[in-house]
């Protein structure tokens, strides 16, 4: 619930949201258990989330150790989370991706 919150950016409460979700819940739209909720073809995300997030927790404090590269590096000018990781919910072969700014110039 404060994850769907955080993300849409809604100007409503957190209350009004569970309402309206609990609404699409009892529509059988989503799925809801322990205040998760899912599309029903993520069904298997209730088992997953737990240990996903433990990933998740895992590639972040790796990305955030080696930040001192990333503010050193004079064409890194930005590092953003990507794909699942931006959903919290990475498996075991989620790695954290690196883009440069490389410009190319033609001579």
């Amino acid at each position: 619930l404060k994850e769907i919150h955080q993300f849409l950016g809604l100007k409503i409460s957190e209350a009004q949201l569970f309402l309206i979700l609990m609404k699409l819940v009892r529509e059988k739209t989503i799925l809801e258990k322990n205040k998760l909720f899912v599309l029903k073809k993520y069904r298997s995300l209730f088992k997953q989330y737990p240990q996903r997030q433990k990933i998740l927790q895992k590639l972040t404090q790796k990305a955030y150790r080696f930040s001192w590269v990333f503010k050193i590096t004079p064409f890194v000018r930005g590092v953003f989370l990507t794909n699942s990781l931006t959903m919290g919910l990475p498996s075991e072969k989620s790695d954290i991706d690196v883009v440069d700014d490389f410009e190319t110039k033609k001579t």
